[in-house]
């Protein structure tokens, strides 16, 4: 059995993922800063959807893509609720970076004028 996490007054389990002991025992809610600095806990099944971890077919994964480069093209990012430690209160938001933005294209070469 693994870690026994505390848990708030919803029954939402809530931790450090450093504290984690073993693949699969991750708590609801794990602790965080939110952009605006303050200290709080995201919520693991709102992190997994805003991240990509809820694709499970080639459609959806080429939907995920798109959304990703719609994003960079925007120049927004992805972000979750950062949450108090009862799990309702939002304290601040968490920023994901998008892998979409990371990548670069060559601007095209103009051959060098020959005089």
């Amino acid at each position: 059995m693994g870690r026994r996490w505390p848990t708030n007054a919803a029954g939402q389990t809530y931790g450090s993922l450093s504290d984690v002991d073993e693949a699969g025992d991750e708590p609801d809610l794990y602790l965080a800063q939110a952009t605006n600095g303050r200290t709080g806990y995201l919520n693991r099944a709102e992190c997994e959807a805003a991240t990509g971890g809820t694709v499970s077919t080639l459609e959806e994964a080429a939907a995920w893509n798109r959304r990703l480069a719609d994003l960079a093209a925007a120049g927004e990012t992805i972000s979750v609720p950062v949450y108090a430690e009862d799990g309702r209160t939002v304290v601040g938001r968490f920023e994901f970076a998008n892998p979409a933005q990371g990548r670069v294209r060559p601007r095209p070469q103009r051959p060098p004028r020959s005089e």
